[in-house]
């Protein structure tokens, strides 16, 4: 019952929206368009590494570079500095290690960040 709530309120949307001047639907358009790719931008990870003071850096696509002390990261504090160098970069937004069992998502370097 629910999901038909739902495809009827989907399509109430979708005929309210055909129901605009298709100037006003170019403009929705663009800026969906937009807002998807400001927020792909924001958060997608370029590459990461480490400083010389033991700390773990990641470059976002947007041009930040997040500097983080490991001491939340206990998994990568651990790593030797040749096995923190085998890292992978997972669907844009989150990392692993080789030897590291764990997967971090740039999320979790935000909320440290801020």
């Amino acid at each position: 019952m629910r999901e038909n709530n739902i495809m009827n309120a989907a399509q109430g949307l979708y005929e309210l929206y055909k129901a605009l001047p298709k100037k006003v639907q170019r403009e929705i358009k663009k800026l969906i368009a937009n807002d998807k790719e400001k927020s792909l931008l924001t958060h997608t990870i370029k590459k990461l590494g480490f400083t010389p003071q033991g700390k773990m850096w990641v470059e976002l696509l947007d041009g930040r570079r997040i500097v983080t002390p490991l001491t939340p990261f206990p998994s990568i504090e651990k790593l030797s500095a040749q096995q923190r160098k085998a890292w992978q970069i997972i669907d844009g937004v989150m990392f692993s290690f080789v030897d590291c069992d764990e997967v971090y998502h740039v999320s979790q370097l935000l909320i440290k960040d801020e």
